[in-house]
């Protein structure tokens, strides 16, 4: 089981949506024998890290999380689920945390923007299954006024002003500043691959998960791309790459979220496929008369 820590923030589903999408099933719960027992465990983060701990305390959910990293288990800590893990916060005037991570969370420096939101970069400083098929450098989606400071586990950096600590892995534990679930094909990559480095098999999915998943996944690359029309053949080759193919759900999806007509996509859809097709003979073509 994967149990998704809930402490009372609410709007968890963008998360379980997420996973449902590459076909694993989770368990939003606030007991902490869930999470003790939990084959992986998702600790994300909404709203602000003294609320976060108010309702971590509230149900008994502190004392599972530190219990849950000593004894290895494999944990994903998500933006303010990431912040909380450590000694304390400068948010809503100085906040005591979790104390898993040694040092304190402060807020991003005067004269920038506040807070960080929208697309930024994560620069890998070393190898790691959790990027394994990511990009380096790859754009990832922030929302966040409080940063970590670079640690001796940080495996990824991001660049607003000052540099962020946007990735941290030591033993089981992985925790982004980013949110996975916001950051399309590459943030979905972040979850195959801790789940894999987790153990976690898939479970089998019903016709109605599986199309909830390729809805979900079709709206985060049109967010990606802002659902700019000009953008359409970027958001159908980035769908057609992560999946192998163009589902009918997404292609419904991608026309709902876009307001185009659904005819004017899958003729597109077709076009763009066409042309992939011809794309990658004359690739191989190439190879073969080098």
């Amino acid at each position: 089981m994967i149990a998704i820590v809930d402490y009372g923030a609410g709007n968890l589903r963008s998360v379980t949506n997420a996973l449902a999408a590459l076909g694993y099933r989770a368990k939003v719960t606030q007991q902490a024998a869930d999470i003790l027992d939990a084959e992986a465990v998702i600790f994300p983060g909404v709203g602000a890290a003294s609320y976060a701990m108010e309702g971590l305390r509230q149900y008994g959910l502190d004392r599972a999380m530190r219990q849950a990293v000593s004894s290895g288990q494999p944990l994903l800590a998500i933006c303010v689920g990431m912040q909380v893990l450590f000694d304390s916060t400068e948010e809503d005037g100085g906040c005591r945390c979790l104390g898993i991570l040694p040092g304190a969370v402060k807020r991003l420096p005067a004269g920038l923007k506040i807070p960080h939101m929208g697309w930024n970069q994560v620069k890998q400083s070393g190898e790691h299954p959790v990027f394994d098929g990511v990009d380096d450098e790859e754009n990832f989606y922030f929302v966040h006024s409080y940063y970590a400071a670079l640690q001796a586990c940080t495996i990824g950096t991001t660049e607003y002003g000052v540099s962020i600590c946007s990735v941290i892995a030591e033993g089981n534990l992985v925790a982004t500043q980013f949110h996975p679930e916001r950051s399309g094909a590459p943030g979905l990559r972040i979850y195959q691959n801790f789940f894999r480095m987790a153990g976690v098999m898939k479970q089998g999915r019903t016709c109605e998960q599986k199309a909830l998943g390729f809805r979900e996944m079709a709206a985060q690359i049109v967010d990606k791309y802002g659902g700019s029309p000009e953008n359409l053949f970027s958001i159908l080759y980035d769908i057609q790459s992560e999946c192998r193919s163009l589902p009918e759900d997404m292609v419904r999806e991608v026309a709902k979220r876009m307001g185009l007509p659904l005819m004017q996509v899958y003729s597109f859809a077709s076009f763009h496929r066409e042309f992939r097709l011809e794309l990658n003979k004359n690739i191989s073509d190439s190879i073969i008369t080098q």
